[in-house]
């Protein structure tokens, strides 16, 4: 068949070889001359803006329109350029975009870089350096995000400005991830890093592993309430010093009880100012070690970790330490739990709860210590309607309560159920059914809540519940309310008795026990009783059974002897009891049906008769089977015949 021949395809005919082949090169040609009016089209992209004097902007260029400087200062997505201004024309506005830097870089003052997209910034072991003045010279807007990696040795940044506002400000909304490096200059204006307050947006910061000297703050959000949006705040690793007089190191301050993770950090503050401030977030801290070195004249400013209006800090393991307060409770209200292995110490007091219900509508400040090492005075101080609380369940606390009440409708409270203290623990502070032991050889003093044993203690007197924790009792009685009688066993003939033990039946205890009392005598009886199989004799005194046995039977004797036409009899005797047991001896001839001697003979006869009859049929039966073998051994012997004969036939 040849290659012209048509072939049925979809229920159309399909064209000739030369036709297909003809179509093919139609259509390559055509796809050629679209690709190439598709390149001649120019493509443009906008990039990132710089602004000058923080509101005249540089204008945006096309990509295709800037070209790289051979001299290589900044890599902008493995693009190399040699000035700054050059680089950051290049970041697309719209595009993720990698920006590195290959020497040393000084943002001039009054420089401000705005990102509004994804910029990853790596140091690679360069010095970014901001001359910035009154601001922060990098602006990101909500829909971008900054990286900012220093993770490669010799990796800084250097505020060189004494007014300088910081490093880095971001929209709400936008994330903010900084790793490594070494930030160090003046930022006590302001911080490094800020979020702008606003709602209904989410932002996400991450500092890990930072090196941070500054006299200023390290991180703030600007703002105090932000009813609807959510900020997630990260601090792993690294060290952060400051010198700052006026602020704190980290402060958040939010309405949504958002979270906030200190983990591995080392903080310290010479100036007498908190290392942080935490407002409407949830703070927990890992493994970290705040230190207030300084003095500060006043009380609620000079604190490791201080907690404001609708904050919690969770301390589960770390060192936090102060001159003045260890952690401390804004008189506006909060939260602080120490939970774990962690050790809080203030010289002024370790942990100080205050709450000001004439300022802020019923303050509460709660301070809950599940464990941990407690140094210095627990204080508690409420103003107008207020509380302040602390409840202690466990925990290493060396000082004591000190709880003040300035005016009316105030309640500064303890209540303790655990824990161990180096001075006594007031009665009135302990929780209801705990108690307070006696001191050890250390002089310390133990807390704790009675727990009661499931099992009754006793002895002599009566019987109680023990605390699994303390000598304490619980639930005293006698046993005489509750006594029985267990094991009371009735004499018999042969069997001793016995009157039963005094036994408290609540616990178990044995009051008394009881005596045996003597058998009755041997048991009599006047003949044997039996069965068919077993015998024994019942006593006269007490009508109970005893030598109980199986018959021992004797040799049997004829009674009776059989015949042949009539059964007979024979017996044995058991040698105990003297039972008899009988049985019948079958007759010894075969009997048809009724007769006598004469009508038994005939029946033999006839069974003799019955019996030939049955012999001569058996041999008929075999007869005729020989008979039907020999004639089908002939049927077949025939029809080999005739089949041989037709073959040799049918040869011919």
């Amino acid at each position: 068949m040849g290659r012209s021949a048509s072939y049925a395809m979809d229920g159309r005919t399909m064209r000739t070889w030369k036709e297909v082949m003809h179509v093919k090169k139609a259509r390559v040609l055509g796809l050629s001359f679209l690709l190439a009016a598709a390149v001649a089209v120019p493509m443009t992209a906008p990039t990132l803006a710089l602004a000058e004097d923080n509101d005249a902007a540089l204008g945006a260029q096309p990509v295709s329109d800037v070209q790289p400087v051979a001299a290589g200062l900044i890599e902008v997505n493995g693009v190399e350029y040699g000035t700054l201004e050059d680089a950051l024309a290049a970041v697309p506005a719209d595009q993720p975009a990698t920006v590195k830097l290959l020497g040393d870089v000084t943002i001039p003052d009054g420089m401000k870089l705005t990102i509004a997209t994804d910029v990853t910034v790596v140091l690679n072991g360069r010095t970014l350096k901001s001359l910035d003045s009154g601001d922060r010279p990098i602006y990101v807007k909500a829909s971008g995000s900054i990286a900012i990696d220093g993770t490669a040795a010799g990796s800084a940044v250097v505020i060189d400005n004494p007014t300088s506002y910081g490093l880095l400000e971001a929209e709400m909304g936008a994330d903010i991830t900084v790793k490594g490096g070494t930030y160090t200059g003046d930022t006590n204006n302001g911080c490094l890093f800020r979020v702008i307050a606003a709602d209904n947006v989410a932002s996400k910061v991450l500092l890990e592993g930072l090196t941070v000297e500054t006299n200023g703050a390290v991180f703030n959000n600007k703002g105090t309430v932000l009813s609807s949006s959510k900020l997630e705040l990260a601090v792993i690793g690294g060290t952060y010093t400051s010198s700052t007089a006026q602020t704190k190191i980290f402060y958040t301050d939010t309405m949504n009880r958002d979270a906030v993770i200190f983990e591995g950090v080392t903080a310290t503050c010479t100036n007498g100012q908190p290392v942080i401030e935490i407002a409407g977030s949830d703070a927990t801290f890992r493994d970290c070690n705040f230190a207030v070195n300084g003095v500060n004249a006043n009380n609620y400013s000079d604190t490791a970790i201080f907690v404001g209006y609708m904050g919690k800090a969770t301390i589960e393991s770390g060192t936090y330490t102060s001159k003045g307060h260890g952690a401390y409770i804004g008189t506006s209200g909060g939260e602080i739990e120490v939970t774990g292995g962690g050790t809080v110490q203030g010289d002024k007091g370790s942990i100080q709860a205050d709450a000001d219900g004439e300022t802020y509508a019923n303050a509460e400040s709660i301070v809950t210590i599940k464990g941990g090492t407690i140094e210095g005075n627990l204080g508690g101080v409420t103003h107008g309607k207020a509380t302040s609380a602390f409840i202690v369940t466990g925990g290493d606390i060396a000082g004591e309560f000190v709880l003040k009440e300035n005016g009316t409708g105030g309640d500064a409270s303890a209540s303790v159920s655990g824990g161990t203290f180096n001075k006594p623990v007031p009665e009135d502070m302990l929780a209801p059914d705990c108690v307070m032991g006696e001191p050890d050889e250390n002089g310390n003093y133990t807390v704790h809540k009675h727990e009661w044993a499931t099992d009754l203690s006793f002895d002599e007197t009566g019987h109680w519940y023990s605390c699994t924790k303390c000598d304490a009792k619980d639930s005293v009685a006698s046993h005489e309310a509750a006594v029985e009688l267990v094991g009371v066993e009735d004499a018999s003939c042969g069997k001793e008795g016995y009157t039963g033990d005094k036994v408290c039946k609540d616990c178990g205890y044995v009051l008394e026990k009881g005596q045996v009392v003597p058998a009755t005598g041997k048991h009599a009886a006047d003949e044997w009783t039996a069965n068919t199989t077993d015998h024994w004799h019942v006593c006269t005194v007490c009508s109970k059974p005893y030598d109980i046995g199986a018959h021992q039977f004797g040799e049997w004797t004829i009674v009776k002897e059989a015949t042949a036409t009539e059964s007979g009899t024979r017996e044995h005797i058991c040698t105990v009891c003297g039972k008899v047991v009988s049985e019948t001896i079958p007759a010894e001839g075969v009997v048809a049906g009724p007769g006598s001697g004469s009508e038994g003979q005939a029946a033999k006869g006839d069974v003799q008769a019955s019996k030939v009859g049955s012999q001569i049929a058996k041999t008929n039966d075999a007869s005729m089977t020989i008979l039907v073998g020999v004639v089908i051994v002939a049927i077949v012997a025939v029809g080999l015949i005739a089949f041989a004969l037709l073959k040799r036939r049918n040869q011919r």
